[in-house]
């Protein structure tokens, strides 16, 4: 069967329709391409399919810089300025009924591989990676987009449970100043356990409420984490977003804010740095690096029970804010500094604020993916 690709989905696969009418999704493919298929899974509208050959490929078609089976990065056969100008193309798909404003870009300012300080693994018949894309295979080959502290560690476990194929969990890890926080979910020895904390670089493993070494490790200067805490990717990414956020709230000066989803405070010392004060909430909320006001509650029950300043920031998970922000939609607010991970997420809890965008700004933290951030500054529709 022969398609034409005209344009990506949201979670990064290129889309064209049969001859029929049918829409079909395609890992793999570039806008503009004319492709072979082979489906893979059909429904009455739509279908998942595969690519046997490419007829007519993009320009921005390049050689994949490792196995284009992982699952970890989906865009890596695309060149990177075309990455760019499709994720830019995502969003202002996804805010095209909110009358979006011209979109501040910023490039990723990692290279190519090598960037990624905070993965999770999946360990099963002797192999440490990630999984195949949409499979439950495991690929097994040293991730390069991983620091080469992480990529070490990753050989270091291979080689560990390579005689153990019986052994089936999940390593998370991330890379902080004084080495690698690792966690483990699943079965493992205490002897196991024991050898990965003394893999060279690793500053602490925890299983359970078994720890050995360090609780925690420091990233981005001061803020204390671990592995299974939530943290950006890369580095050098979530140095652009606080940028953005700082430059937000900048024009913001002088304000009480309220965060929510206020993790362990990576974007609070930013937002203090220009507000009156900040009250950061989050329902479990990290070891914060400042003397603000800390809350540990839901969000959505805290907009509900407190009075609201007429600044709030919101940097929720993937699935968005609903219940929060249709809350919101009936408080007082001025302003709200709205930090995503998800474009589609993003316009619906817009449209439920009854909000229109003030600023808009686009950060590309990962290179090779799909997925980037993007910061709103929001005003009330008048």
């Amino acid at each position: 069967m022969q398609v034409k690709l005209t344009d990506f989905s949201p979670d990064g696969r290129a889309v064209g329709r049969t001859s029929d009418g049918k829409v079909v999704f395609v890992p793999g493919g570039i806008p503009g391409e004319v492709v072979h298929i082979t489906p893979v899974k059909q429904k009455k509208s739509w279908m998942s399919a595969k690519i046997d050959a490419i007829h007519e490929p993009s320009s921005s078609r390049i050689s994949p810089i490792c196995n284009p089976e992982c699952g970890g990065c989906s865009w890596q056969h695309i060149d990177y300025d075309y990455q760019l100008v499709s994720k830019v193309g995502l969003l202002l798909h996804s805010l095209r009924e909110l009358n979006p404003p011209v979109i501040s870009v910023s490039r990723a300012a990692e290279a190519a591989v090598a960037w990624r300080r905070r993965v999770r693994w999946h360990v099963f018949g002797g192999r440490v990676g990630n999984r195949k894309g949409r499979s439950h295979e495991i690929e097994g080959g040293v991730c390069v987009q991983t620091e080469p502290p992480l990529q070490k560690l990753q050989a270091e476990l291979t080689r560990l449970v390579a005689s153990r194929g019986t052994i089936k969990m999940d390593v998370s890890a991330v890379r902080g100043a004084e080495g690698i926080h690792v966690v483990i979910e699943g079965k493992i020895s205490n002897r196991l356990l024991r050898d990965i904390s003394r893999i060279q670089g690793v500053a602490g493993v925890q299983h359970g409420e078994k720890v050995l070494g360090a609780k925690s490790v420091t990233i981005d200067d001061d803020c204390q984490i671990s592995a299974s805490n939530f943290a950006q990717a890369s580095t050098a990414g979530n140095r652009k977003i606080r940028e953005q956020v700082t430059l937000a709230a900048s024009r913001l000066a002088g304000e009480e804010m309220l965060e929510l989803f206020c993790g362990n405070g990576n974007l609070t010392r930013d937002l203090a740095a220009h507000a009156e004060s900040v009250i950061a909430v989050d329902t479990s909320p990290g070891r914060h690096p400042g003397d603000w006001k800390v809350v540990t509650a839901d969000a959505a029950a805290y907009v509900e029970s407190h009075k609201i300043p007429k600044v709030v920031v919101l940097d929720p998970p993937r699935i968005g804010a609903k219940e929060v922000c249709s809350t919101l939609a009936d408080k007082p607010w001025e302003r709200i500094l709205y930090v995503s991970c998800d474009p589609m997420t993003l316009a619906r809890d817009i449209t439920l604020l009854g909000a229109e965008i003030e600023y808009l700004s686009l950060i590309d933290t990962m290179p090779n993916t799909p997925h980037f951030e993007s910061v709103a500054l929001l005003r009330r529709r008048t």
